[in-house]
């Protein structure tokens, strides 16, 4: 069975340096990371996809412009 894995990533405004991770499974939320590195990113996945090799992983960003509108967009790592 193919299990859905969901990194979202909150970029907060303008995505300045840090941003907050959170990372479901089926649906629930099974681990946080706060005030991570972009960098840290290919981490996150790469353990995910060593504990759940049948997992199908999408990464999702969150972030708002200078403008204060919220935008959402899919990334790969």
């Amino acid at each position: 069975m193919e299990r859905k894995i969901l990194i979202e990533v909150d970029l907060g405004k303008k995505g300045v340096e840090k941003c907050d991770v959170i990372v479901y499974l089926d649906g629930k939320s099974i681990e946080d990371h706060w005030d991570i590195e972009h960098d840290d990113l290919s981490r996150i996945a790469d353990k995910l996809r060593e504990k759940y090799p049948d997992g199908n992983i999408e990464t999702c960003c969150l972030g708002e412009d200078c403008c204060g509108r919220s935008h959402t967009w899919n990334i790969d790592i």
